[in-house]
């Protein structure tokens, strides 16, 4: 029983840190007509460093009926999460009248910006320039 519960530990410390980011929902169910649709997706910063992402919309893949990028309104533009925490981004659709039924695509594109830390005048120690940068898209229906 112990060797069990430390494997789900293990399993679990290496799935949190491995999967430091991510975004919730993954989906965009509403409806654009009419008054149009709103969702708040929430960005997790599960590291120990502030994360800034550029969001933007691009045009969809065509595997739909259309894309509906310029549709989208969006809010705030460039997000920055502090470490072990959370922030919303706020997007509303609304199609054009006269817009034939179906479905309608876009991405949602998530891009990390480098985040400038300032470092101890006092501190000797010479670090490694390297960072991980994502760049995530999500295609919403």
């Amino acid at each position: 029983m112990r060797r069990i519960y430390l494997l789900i530990s293990t399993f679990l410390l290496i799935i949190s840190t491995t999967f430091s980011f991510h975004i919730a929902p993954t989906f965009f169910e509403k409806r654009i007509d009419g008054p149009g649709g709103y969702q708040e997706f929430t960005m997790y910063n599960n590291t120990t460093h502030t994360q800034r992402f550029k969001v933007e919309f691009h045009e969809s893949s065509g595997n739909f009926k259309g894309s509906s990028h310029t549709w989208t309104e969006y809010s705030p533009k460039i997000v920055t999460i502090k470490p072990k925490s959370q922030s919303i981004v706020k997007v509303f659709m609304k199609a054009p009248k006269g817009t034939p039924e179906g479905e309608y695509s876009t991405y949602i594109n998530f891009k990390t910006i480098p985040v400038p830390e300032l470092r101890d005048e006092k501190e000797n120690v010479i670090q490694a320039a390297n960072k991980l940068m994502l760049n995530v898209s999500l295609e919403i229906v």
